[in-house]
């Protein structure tokens, strides 16, 4: 679920004022630079991009208990670990780009030249869910903030005009103090800027009700709560910063669990062979695509849309996926793809594709290449 961008000494008081302006100048169009940057929503998963390059997060072995991050270049699609450690075995916590013993290691993004992830680990001193920054270069690592008493990975997160947005597991503790049980998911924001972590949506006072981020606008986060019961639906909801006020955008069914993107919401209609466009501004709504085949579901991602058909064979469940970019308008690939042999990972900002292809080798792990809609051919 997920772009980017990315002498001579002078005399003179009026030389001077001039220079003193255009360093104003300069600084102010870094700043623009940087907010143009955070305003971008970023759904946080196992990878990210920049211009140059793509960041993921891998075991350094099969059997290794180390999580690392690693770079892919888009020109020569060289794979390296992202450390600058001259012989590093990339085992030990010497090594900034790896994570011993984490539960989970991943929800990566990038902002203003830096990748931001997250790590969470049930043990050790450093236990809970922890947010890191490093920069692209694989330096300076940095630990942004520890949320305490969180030992279970987010069940989402993104990232969006310089706050953090979780849905993370929320633990109740029992009445006798013996110990607590998983409830419903919260909603929770961290301001990179303030510090602050504000509670949005307390998943304690829900009931059989999921909540998860899934969008952004303006000074606002669109968020959905999805009752676990299909009969009852679900609900997007708009979130706004500066008035903390919570309103009603769209009421649905359940295969409407989808991204916000671009102020729009993408629908599948209950018993029906199409995909709508609900404008959440103008309140209208358009077909997008109709499909004569038996799809079972339905997902928008960033950019591009999954058709999933669903079998059983061997005993196996399988899915197979055809994706449909949502910019151009039509399939990646005419016929539907088995997940075993072929999977879109992300669309990128430059309309690439990052895909990983089964090669057939059994002892060998999945191949990846980028590849373009306008030519039609991996790179």
């Amino acid at each position: 679920m997920q772009r980017k961008k990315y002498g001579k000494i002078v005399l003179g008081a009026v030389c001077f004022a001039l220079l003193l302006a255009g360093c104003a100048k300069q600084k102010a169009g870094m700043e623009a630079g940087e907010r143009q940057d955070q305003d971008v929503f970023r759904p946080m998963i196992n990878l990210t991009e920049t211009d140059e390059g793509v960041y993921y997060v891998q075991n350094v072995q099969a059997d290794s208990d180390f999580m690392a991050l690693k770079y892919v270049d888009k020109a020569s699609a060289k794979e390296t670990v992202l450390c600058r450690k001259v012989n590093c075995r990339h085992d030990s916590k010497a090594c900034q780009a790896v994570s011993e013993g984490a539960n989970y290691m991943g929800f990566l993004t990038y902002v203003n030249e830096s990748l931001y992830y997250m790590v969470c680990k049930s043990v050790g001193e450093d236990r809970g869910l922890c947010l890191y920054r490093i920069r692209k270069d694989g330096t300076d690592k940095t630990l942004v903030h520890r949320f305490e008493n969180q030992t279970i990975p987010p069940n989402a997160a993104v990232m969006y005009r310089g706050k953090l947005f979780l849905s993370l597991p929320t633990m109740v503790e029992f009445e006798d103090a013996t110990g607590s049980e998983s409830a419903e998911p919260s909603l929770v924001m961290y301001d990179l800027q303030t510090e602050e972590e504000t509670l949005i949506v307390d998943g304690s006072k829900l009931k059989d009700t999921y909540v998860v981020p899934c969008g952004g606008s303006g000074d606002s986060i669109y968020f959905l709560e999805m009752n676990l019961n299909e009969d009852e639906g679900l609900i997007f909801r708009q979130y706004d910063f500066q008035t903390k006020e919570i309103r009603t955008v769209l009421e649905g069914v359940l295969n409407d669990a989808q991204f916000i993107w671009d102020d729009t919401i993408y629908l599948q209609p209950a018993q029906k062979k199409n995909v709508e466009a609900y404008h959440i501004k103008t309140k209208k709504r358009e077909e997008i695509l109709t499909y004569e085949e038996e799809i079972d579901d339905v997902y928008i991602q960033i950019g591009y849309m999954e058709l999933i058909k669903r079998t059983k064979e061997d005993g196996k469940e399988r899915g197979y996926y055809k994706w449909y970019d949502l910019k151009e308008g039509r399939y990646l690939f005419d016929e539907f793809e088995s997940e075993d042999e072929m999977y879109v990972r992300m669309r990128l900002a430059n309309g690439d594709y990052w895909i990983e292809k089964d090669d057939g080798i059994k002892a060998s792990p999945k191949s990846f290449f980028f590849f373009f809609l306008q030519r039609k051919q991996p790179t």
